[in-house]
């Protein structure tokens, strides 16, 4: 029999043009070609790193096609290629494993699994190094007085050559245009103008922003705390400072989050001859960011409104497709693009009415997913969620409980000997009782923090579940949610929330407007469309299966037939049954992978 292959390639660095792809397919038809097997499918992704997993879409077709249970060979030129994440590898070939396709590359054949984990370690150690060795390289740059970073508006790459005739990195040269534009929305800026309004009045000039686009009212604001944003950039000032912030990648979503560094761990420089903006005038901007910030502060009259629950069922999960700006509640109830309201240059005008988009993605929701059963599954593998993170916290405290006794006693002991003179170990007693002092301080923190730490899982009762999702799932051609008790109207949007990560609304060609969900709704809304493929093709593989039968005249009596017929009905509701449980699985949360799909 001749055997079926899949191919995948990849390429991270977007400098490099598809000839680096297609050399990676031709080395792996080549080696398909040697073994005698016949190609069906070739899956790539250009422009990704091989640490993300979620953001490939090459990847998933590939695991995709695996599934169907026609092929048996994937290949790829290495095994980096799938992956550069341990967890990720270990995932991609358990799920190729599972289907009974054998894993090949065209450097060296077939990979069995020890082999593949011991690539798979190096491959992520790899990553790990060279982050490493970028970052003591950045911290050498800026060491020299060069700038690490990229590059900052109003600037462009100085070119300064070595002896070699090799361009050194890191220098810089003011763009006097610029340099003019940045100085006037300092000016602006602390004459009383807000940052939407500078905005504006340089889109209407037809003045091109950091990224050759329009300007945007983010990009100048920034985020003080990090010196983000024109108005926070040190950079104007002559200033270097590196190592501000570090980078971490969430493990669920795949995102970049920062958080900033403690201040002794950042990095100084001073680069004169590339200041833009004189002193007098920063100062003049952070007098007025300050006033700004404090008048905002002192607004909040409700500590918790930054922690309101949402208003509306999509609020906060709306992006336009034309620009990825926000869209918001405008007049009436609609929503539109706030960029283009604001004039920031998205010439997406498209509006579509709160209780019309609502109704359109509750309808996105199979029936099937919040029938009573599987409520009922849902609320007790959540109980039992909530039941162990209790006996795990109940048994933590109370061993953090035991050992700060233990401490308190052995302060308590020493603070005595202390008292009633210890000779020549009196010293030695005085630095033991600091030493318990600070033990006994940080038990109490951990304790402190384990205590008022919100360790419960977020628990949906199955009586309110069931009334909202039951009453929501049957009137929801009529129904506005805002107008729902908020008993039964809160747990609602918490849940409808966790299954939806965005919705994109792009413009219809012809009328009204597209919509594109991400998140574990549309994984279930994709498992649901290859499920009908699935069943299509197992009714017409029984049906085939029936029609060989009767020829071979192995269906001769009645029973045979019902027989044949019982056991082709219960595998289908089985499967059917596996994709009820999956699911109950997605809205637990279970770490199935978010997908889009386009409503």
């Amino acid at each position: 029999m001749t055997k079926t292959a899949i191919i995948y390639a990849r390429y991270s660095d977007e400098k490099q043009n598809e000839q680096t792809i297609e050399a990676q397919i031709s080395a792996c038809q080549e080696y398909a070609k040697r073994q005698g097997w016949t190609v069906g499918n070739v899956f790539s992704d250009y422009s990704t790193t091989g640490s993300y997993f979620k953001k490939r879409p090459g990847i998933h077709k590939f695991l995709e096609r695996a599934k169907r249970g026609d092929i048996h060979v994937a290949i790829c030129t290495a095994t980096d290629r799938l992956s550069r994440d341990g967890e990720h590898s270990h995932h991609i070939l358990k799920a190729l494993t599972h289907h009974g396709v054998e894993l090949h590359t065209s450097q060296s054949g077939k990979v069995d699994t020890l082999e593949f984990g011991i690539r798979a370690a190096i491959a992520e150690d790899y990553l790990k190094q060279t982050a490493a060795k970028t970052r003591d390289g950045m911290r050498y740059t800026v060491g020299q007085g060069r700038l690490a970073g990229g590059l900052s508006y109003g600037y462009k790459v100085k070119q300064i050559h070595d002896a070699n005739g090799d361009r050194i990195p890191g220098y810089r040269e003011i763009v006097p245009e610029q340099a003019n534009i940045i100085r006037r929305i300092f000016e602006d800026y602390a004459n009383g103008k807000s940052p939407q309004k500078i905005a504006t009045e340089l889109n209407e000039e037809g003045i091109p922003g950091p990224r050759g686009k329009f300007w945007r009212d983010t990009a100048i604001r920034g985020h003080i705390g990090r010196g983000t944003g024109i108005l926070n950039n040190e950079l104007y000032l002559g200033r270097i400072v590196w190592n501000r912030q570090k980078f971490s990648k969430d493990p669920e979503t795949e995102t970049r989050k920062a958080r900033l560094n403690d201040k002794d761990q950042w990095v100084h420089g001073k680069i004169e001859e590339l200041e833009i903006v004189p002193v007098d005038l920063w100062n003049r901007v952070k007098e007025r960011q300050n006033a700004v910030n404090a008048t905002y502060n002192e607004s909040l009259t409700n500590p918790l409104n930054a922690k309101q629950r949402p208003k509306y069922l999509l609020s906060r999960r709306l992006e336009c497709a034309e620009c990825g700006g926000p869209y918001a509640i405008m007049a009436k109830e609609r929503y539109g693009c706030t960029n283009h309201k604001k004039k920031l240059g998205c010439q997406n005008s498209r509006t579509i009415t709160r209780q019309n988009l609502e109704q359109r993605v509750l309808k996105a929701f199979p029936r099937s997913m919040f029938s009573i059963t599987n409520l009922n599954d849902l609320t007790d593998k959540v109980n039992r969620q909530r039941k162990a993170s209790a006996t795990n916290q109940s048994g933590e405290r109370a061993a953090l409980e035991r050992e700060v006794l233990k401490v308190e006693k052995k302060i308590q002991n020493t603070a005595e000997a202390i008292a009633i003179g210890a000779g020549a170990g009196l010293a030695t007693l005085t630095q033991m009782l600091g030493s318990l002092e600070s033990q006994k301080t940080a038990l109490e923190k951990q304790l402190q923090h384990l205590i008022s730490a919100d360790t419960e899982v977020e628990l949906l009762s199955e009586a309110v579940v069931t009334k909202v999702m039951v009453a929501a799932l049957e009137t929801m051609a009529t129904m506005d949610m805002s107008k729902v008790d908020p008993q039964y109207r809160d747990p609602f949007f918490s849940l409808i929330q966790k299954m939806i990560q965005k919705v994109i609304i792009a413009p219809n060609p012809i009328k009204g407007v597209d919509l594109m969900i991400h998140g574990r709704l549309a994984t279930i809304l994709a498992t649901l469309e290859a499920w009908h493929a699935e069943e299509a093709n197992l009714t017409e593989k029984y049906k085939q299966e029936y029609l060989e039968k009767c020829a071979a005249g192995t269906l001769k009596t009645d029973e045979e037939e019902a027989a044949f017929i019982e056991r082709v009905n219960t595998e289908l509701e089985s499967k059917r049954r596996s994709f009820e449980r999956l699911q109950v699985s997605v809205v637990a949360g279970a770490g199935f992978e978010p997908a889009t799909f386009r409503l």
